[in-house]
């Protein structure tokens, strides 16, 4: 008997050790496998759902089974069943605990039978990191494209120019049936993509594209694939357009889509002169690839007017005639490799009179008064074409984009102010071509990033300035502009567990030559007619070492980007000139995922620069209604220290989303102009001064859906704060202004029979200092817009817009608009609409602002009364 105890506890911690593994391996991840058949014919069963759920029913992971049936998940923590389920048989769940050995789901069929069956999906689900919302339970008779039903759903919104967030974070691409045919030009789609194509809208957050980056660097961000009904995948889909009006009005539109597995493909075509813009569809809203290593094309030398936007609908103020056309295709040769290609044209005639009224009150009796009368016209044509190939690979990754654009903008401006007339015409040619390259690998543990990017632009501007009272000439300069810009990276990535460290070397270089011609003398400067060439460099070095450590739901991460820049300017015949800059900027962030719905996270910024030059001010300055050169540099020392608070709170399955931001920034300038001299190396001036600015602006977002009452409302706000302190020629000057804005839209359908839309924003701004301080002229928008079913295939639209802006304390200026339209199917294919926009034909548009010594008083003609009637073929 003594024998056996030492025998039965060896037993015993032999079992307890044989334990040991089994726990290590259920803490890194234990796999749980299974096999669906049917009960009856034993067959196996292909894309049964199977979940994993926790005790409370919520899934946590999910796959799909295979051809012969069989699944398998990784095991999570809180996951206590195994639930699978198929399109006409019983759910069957399991606990985790019985996953020792595959699981066998014999799922019997569902034999109820019903007289009639009407199917039904859920409004909206979450699997994972993926939220699918169903298309036809929120989108209603007043929608027509992608764009309008997106709004609708909660945590998505749509800006002015087309750009689509989620969370307050704009999205990384838009896929099509899981394939980026569009390349981040996904406004084509929005814009242009019936909803009634759409079967589902499917979110996927914290969405990493490049398969090899997934597991070194996550994205935080999230991206959108548009699923297809079906028989819009089976045959290509789309409408043609066209229609006209009284006043010579006219519109036209072709949209065409394939979407297959072998290619995706899609056409569109527009143009109208109705008010209707068409220039945000022909460029790109994002460019995710190695965006901070890429380069901005350089501002225009010669400057322009430019045209002025108003706080209203767009088709009201805008004298156009415009239109563009693109063709895009993506063809996936392999299911890793995709070749992606985009031809887009544009040519766009916009117009614009603008009465203007500037007092400039310099604190003196005696105040500045200057009035112009400006009339623009603007001509723009355009053509670009991208080629790309991707390589997109669990271990390798490889992408090359090649793009060509070619543009021409001119602009006529006469201008008419109180001290004199002029005549201004002006030409930009710009032609860029530009590559970007994007390899990733990785090994054990290791992953390396290369990006290559090079761009050369050549640009030629002309402009003159002529005085209307003597029909001569004043200024004609003529400048050709070239400009080549390379970007070369490499970004590495170790894991260590929960800590990854990462590191990006970026060496860059940019060389700018520019060349002027004049047959007439510039102001105020002698000897500027003739030739006056210049040649200006840039290289920069740049290293980024940054550690993040992960914890549960929490991520900490910290980066110190260093920045040396080293520039040099040469002037024809003269000494090249260079200086060196060096900028540190560490920065610290916290992300933390509280619980399913909760998001908070932080950011504390510092930068600190010094030495050399800041920036090169190579260029023209406009003064005086007259243009001219005056390249420089200058020594500065800037500092920045910012924070950023954010916190997000979006429940999917109640329909309920929130959003809150706050930040905090402070500057300091001290700036030295050390040059700003003439071909005669003159220099004009020699001036220290510094400039102080803090900033506190904090914005916050709410929308909650009632699926139930088919009730939508959202409620925006956002406010800032700057105080601004400036010393310069022994002058000291204190600024401090403050803004306020509001937006609510209410939203509710009616057995989709009537649906009415409320939308209401306010604007409050004022000054605390100087001779506007706290004068308040706020700013109100009424908006109310209803859509009626009062036949089948018939559909009338009532909208109408109030809006009142204060002039003066006293003085309010109100302004409504009425529009109304109906449409009318008359076959499945063909339908007829009419539309009447501002039918108590308002003519005129004012505007007035205030800041701290200016005021600003604007009258802009609007497009008055118009009928309008298009004709609809889908196919």
């Amino acid at each position: 008997m003594e024998r056996r105890v030492p025998l039965l506890f060896c037993c015993l911690a032999v079992w307890l050790m044989g334990l040991l593994p089994i726990e290590a391996q259920d803490a890194s991840g234990q796999m749980l496998s299974g096999r669906v058949i049917d009960a009856e014919s034993r067959q196996p069963l292909i894309g049964a759902v199977c979940q994993l759920v926790d005790g409370a029913g919520n899934p946590i992971a999910f796959t799909l089974s295979k051809a012969d049936g069989a699944f398998s998940l990784a095991k999570k923590d809180g996951g206590k069943l195994i639930s699978v389920r198929h399109m006409g048989y019983k759910k069957q769940s399991r606990d985790v605990s019985e996953a020792g050995q595959p699981l066998l789901f014999a799922l019997t069929p569902d034999d109820v039978k019903l007289k009639e069956v009407v199917v039904r999906t859920d409004p909206v689900r979450k699997l994972g990191d993926t939220i699918s919302y169903s298309a036809s339970a929120f989108a209603g008779p007043e929608d027509r494209y992608l764009a309008d039903l997106l709004r609708k759903l909660p945590g998505i919104e749509v800006t002015a120019d087309g750009m689509i967030k989620h969370n307050g974070e704009a999205i990384t691409r838009m896929y099509i049936e899981g394939v980026d045919m569009l390349q981040n030009r996904y406004n084509l789609a929005s814009n242009n993509l019936p909803q009634e194509a759409v079967s589902t809208v499917e979110v996927i957050e914290n969405h990493q594209h490049v398969k090899t980056l997934r597991e070194t660097v996550p994205e935080k961000r999230s991206a959108l694939n548009i699923k297809l009904k079906q028989r819009f995948k089976i045959r290509p889909f789309g409408d043609i357009i066209a229609g006209g009006g009284i006043s010579d009005l006219w519109t036209g539109r072709i949209f065409g889509m394939q979407v297959g597995k072998k290619v995706q493909a899609m056409l569109t075509a527009k143009g109208n002169n109705t008010g209707n813009s068409v220039v945000a569809e022909a460029i790109q809203l994002t460019d995710i690839e190695s965006m901070q290593h890429q380069a901005d094309d350089l501002g225009e030398e010669l400057s322009h007017t430019g045209f002025q936007t108003l706080p209203m609908k767009q088709h009201r103020y805008l004298m156009n005639r415009s239109g563009t056309g693109s063709l895009t295709t993506a063809v996936p040769l392999t299911p890793e490799v995709t070749l992606t290609g985009v031809v887009s044209l544009l040519a766009d005639r916009a117009e614009q009179t603008v009465l203007q009224e500037q007092v400039y009150n310099l604190g003196t009796p005696q105040e500045l008064l200057l009035r112009e009368n400006r009339y623009m016209k603007g001509n723009t044509r355009g053509a670009q074409a991208d080629l790309s190939v991707e390589n997109n690979a669990s271990g390798f990754y490889f992408k090359d984009d090649l793009r060509m654009t070619l543009r021409s903008e001119r602009e006529r401006v006469r201008l008419a102010t109180n001290a004199t007339d002029y005549l201004q015409t002006g030409e930009s040619l710009p032609r860029t071509f530009r590559n970007n390259l994007s390899v990733v690998f990785k090994g054990d543990k290791r992953t390396y990033r290369i990006t290559s990017f090079a761009k050369y632009m050549d640009r030629q501007e002309d402009l003159l300035l002529t005085e209307q009272t003597t029909a001569l000439p004043d200024m004609n300069p003529d400048v050709r502009t070239r400009d080549f810009v390379t970007r070369n990276a490499l970004e590495s990535s170790f894991l260590f567990g929960r800590i990854s460290l990462h590191s990006t070397t970026t060496l860059g270089y940019r060389g700018t030559h520019t060349g002027y011609r004049s047959t007439l003398p510039m102001p105020t400067i002698e000897g500027m007619e003739g030739t006056y060439d210049y040649r200006t460099g840039q290289w920069s070095l740049n290293e980024t070492p940054a550690v993040e450590y992960r914890r549960g739901a929490t991520t900490y991460r910290l980066s110190v980007p260093l920045v040396w820049n080293y520039y040099t300017l040469e002037e024809a015949g003269s000494e090249l000139r260079s200086a060196l800059r060096f900028t540190a900027s560490p920065t610290f962030s916290l992300s933390w995922n509280a619980g399913p719905s909760w998001k908070l996270s932080t950011r504390l910024a510092h930068n600190h620069s010094y030495g050399g030059l800041a920036e090169l001010r190579t260029g023209y300055t406009r003064r005086d209604y007259r243009t001219y050169v005056l390249p420089s540099g200058f020594m500065a020392e800037k500092r920045h220290s910012g924070i950023l608070l954010s916190a997000a709170y979006n429940d999917v399955l109640h329909l309920f989303y929130f959003r809150i931001n706050a930040n905090y920034s402070r500057n300091r300038t001290n700036e030295l102009l050390s040059y700003d001299f003439t071909p005669e190396q003159n220099i004009l001036r020699r001036e220290l001064f510094w400039h102080d600015t803090d900033m506190f602006a904090a914005d916050a977002r709410l929308s909650k859906y009632i699926f139930s009452l088919k009730t939508n409302g959202t409620l925006t706000v956002r406010y800032s704060h700057m105080q601004s302190l400036l010393k310069q020629s022994g002058l000291l000057i204190d600024g401090r202004g403050n803004s306020l804005s509001a937006e609510v839209s209410l939203s509710k359908n009616w057995n989709r029979v009537l649906t009415a839309a409320y939308g209401l924003s306010a604007n409050y701004s004022w000054m605390e200092t100087g001779p506007n301080a706290y004068t308040v002229l706020p700013q109100y928008r009424h908006s109310l817009e209803l859509t009626i079913l009062p036949l089948r295939g018939m559909t009338t639209r009532i909208s109408g817009e109030y809006s009142s802006t204060t002039l003066e304390r006293s003085h309010v200026h109100e302004d409504v608009f009425f529009d109304c339209g109906a449409d009318y199917d008359l076959s499945k294919r063909w339908s007829l609409s009419l539309t009447v926009r501002n039918l108590f034909d308002r003519r005129e548009y004012y505007l007035h602002k205030l800041t701290e010594y200016n005021t600003f008083s604007t009258l802009i003609p609007i497009r008055g009364r118009e009928f309008i009637a298009t004709v609809r073929f889908r196919y």
